[in-house]
């Protein structure tokens, strides 16, 4: 018989923001992705890994 680990697990939403008037200076949030693991530490690493990618193709540092 298998038995499961439940544990906790933790996502992260990403946002970017949108400029949608530039004249009044409105913004709107728009969702980027989510990211999701099971411990804070695999979270870290994750979205660190996926913008140092970015950083190393020549996009900048962000998500």
């Amino acid at each position: 018989m298998r038995r499961k680990v439940v544990g906790h697990s933790f996502d992260l939403e990403v946002f970017e923001e949108v400029i949608t008037d530039p004249e009044t200076g409105t913004t709107e949030f728009d969702e980027c992705g989510t990211y999701s693991a099971n411990s804070i530490i695999h979270l870290l690493w994750i979205v660190f890994k996926h913008r140092f990618e970015h950083f190393i193709a020549g996009e900048g540092w962000r998500d």
